[in-house]
């Protein structure tokens, strides 16, 4: 269950965050947020000194101590944007320190963190919010608004699909790993599986609107490969009958990316385009305008949530069936077998 969050500063009050974690995207995310007058950055966290040197130009207070920047007294939320396998553990201090945790894709890595992590929530009384930003792509948010105005009827399939010839970098040893390697190591969140699928899967979970049931899924790249978490295809069947697939294929020499494809009872949604069918049975395909791609919307949204009392963005439980899916997805994949979806 969700904590209880109530408002009590004035909705005017720019938000006082500090960033922990100052990597590719803890830097996006200063600079994104310094160009916003409801928020203001005033610390800083990492134990790499020379990423605390880089961020001098934000003007906020640095920490190369975690509890150092937790007792910054100025900090009121924190955004978390270290490598996911520090995401419970961070989140659950920050949370336990009275301020609210914004946290980066994906939640965690276990279910049993993102457990603990959403009890935490709700002892505290604090806001969890996961920063699942490509709800607002444009294809995606294109094709929610055609479901959610009727004009597809029931959804019965959604698919979506990413070929391309980009074979991340393997992790080396981990006494040589660098500050950035961690992006190829699925066991420190790394990995396709890991990247896309938070996204992805996400955005599947909000089109379908239904608790998924199961899984089946496979590894795409050859069985001798030192690390497999490059390409994926998942076959996800939800309570309600529908049937999503994704697939994402890195090491694909042919090119190919579909963006959404949804099928319905009374129509169907691709690359912008509605089709449907005329009582005669003729098809008929209309482009509609795509709705813009907004990643700072999720900004704009936190704030109505801490200041005026709005709906939480992205909650904690919406975070925790995308692990849930893609630690099923991750077990089928091993297994080859049918893999049910934890509740």
């Amino acid at each position: 269950m969700t904590a209880p969050h109530s408002v009590t500063i004035d909705p005017s009050t720019p938000i006082r965050v500090g960033v922990v974690g100052l990597g590719r995207a803890g830097r996006y995310h200063l600079e994104r947020l310094t160009l916003r007058d409801d928020f203001r950055v005033v610390a800083v966290c990492d134990t790499d000194p020379s990423a605390l040197r880089d961020c001098r130009e934000f003007d906020a207070t640095a920490h190369a101590d975690w509890q150092s920047f937790l007792s910054d007294a100025d900090v009121e939320a924190v955004l978390i944007a270290t490598p996911p396998a520090e995401h419970a553990r961070q989140a659950i201090d920050v949370l336990r320190s009275g301020r609210h945790a914004l946290v980066e894709t994906p939640l965690c890595l276990r279910i049993a963190d993102a457990n603990d992590m959403l009890a935490a929530a709700v002892r505290s009384g604090q806001c969890l919010s996961v920063l699942h930003t490509h709800r607002w792509d444009d294809d995606f948010r294109t094709a929610r608004a055609m479901i959610d105005e009727g004009q597809l009827g029931r959804v019965l399939s959604a698919k979506w699909n990413v070929w391309q010839f980009a074979r991340p970098a393997r992790a080396i040893e981990s006494n040589q790993r660098s500050a950035w390697d961690w992006q190829s190591d699925p066991a420190a969140g790394g990995g396709v599986l890991w990247t896309f699928g938070s996204q992805y899967f996400d955005q599947l979970l909000q089109l379908v609107g239904a608790e998924p049931a199961s899984v089946f899924a496979r590894w795409l790249e050859e069985s001798d490969r030192p690390n497999r978490d490059d390409s994926f295809l998942a076959v996800v069947t939800f309570a309600n009958g529908v049937v999503g697939e994704i697939e994402v294929h890195h090491g694909s020499f042919a090119p190919l990316r579909t963006g959404w494809v949804v099928n319905g009872t009374d129509g169907g949604y691709s690359n912008f385009t509605h089709f449907s069918a005329t009582p005669e049975g003729e098809l008929v395909d209309i482009s509609d305008p795509p709705l813009p791609t907004a990643p700072d919307e999720f900004y704009t949204a936190i704030v109505r949530h801490l200041r005026r009392g709005d709906r939480n963005p992205v909650t904690g439980e919406q975070a925790r069936r995308v692990v849930a899916l893609i630690e099923a997805t991750r077990q089928s994949a091993e297994t080859g077998c049918l893999q049910e979806v934890a509740r």
